[in-house]
């Protein structure tokens, strides 16, 4: 039996239901990253969580009246993943365009690079709990098992289990935090 006759009718379902996993991991690595750099040690993270989906919220409730405001429901269904774009021009143009534009693309490549940034972490973890043998690491391109990873300032990092445990990491020159 064909793989597509088993998900055809389940396409749309499937793509929203990994889109949403994704975008669960991420937000999942933003909450556990972070934790190394609260002065407080996590305490008001429950508020800053609360307060985070709060915001963005609004900001999702704001953009769908501004397409719902500007565009038909035939208009949204057929620009669907430009119709954001479509109902900005009447107040911003071209500029509009361009706006949303970059928006998306430097928010999808921020939470890919922040994904990858999260699974390398994981993979030392694993790595420092044994639980991949160092002859695998040069399989997967990292040299002597070491994990590599560029930063921001353009000063390499290296992922260190800390004393608090496996679970908790810091990178290396950085200082526990």
């Amino acid at each position: 039996m064909e793989i597509s006759a088993l998900v055809s009718g389940h396409a749309a379902p499937f793509a929203f239901a990994s889109g949403g996993v994704i975008a669960l991991l991420t937000g999942y690595a933003y909450v556990k990253l972070g934790l190394h750099f609260r002065s407080d040690g996590g305490v008001s993270l429950t508020r800053d969580i609360f307060a985070s989906l709060l915001i963005t919220t609004q900001i999702y409730i704001v953009i769908a009246l501004v397409a719902v405001g500007n565009l038909t429901p035939a208009e949204i269904n057929h620009y669907k993943e430009y119709a954001l774009v479509v109902a900005a021009k009447p107040a911003l143009g071209q500029a509009g365009f361009l706006l949303i534009g970059l928006g998306a693309l430097l928010s999808t490549s921020a939470s890919s690079t922040f994904l990858l940034l999260f699974m390398a972490i994981h993979l030392s973890a694993l790595r420092w709990r044994r639980v991949i043998h160092a002859k695998v690491w040069p399989l997967l391109g990292f040299p002597d098992g070491q994990l590599l990873l560029g930063d921001v300032d353009g000063l390499p990092l290296e992922t260190q289990p800390s004393k608090r445990g496996p679970d908790r990491h810091v990178l290396s020159g950085r200082g526990e935090r």
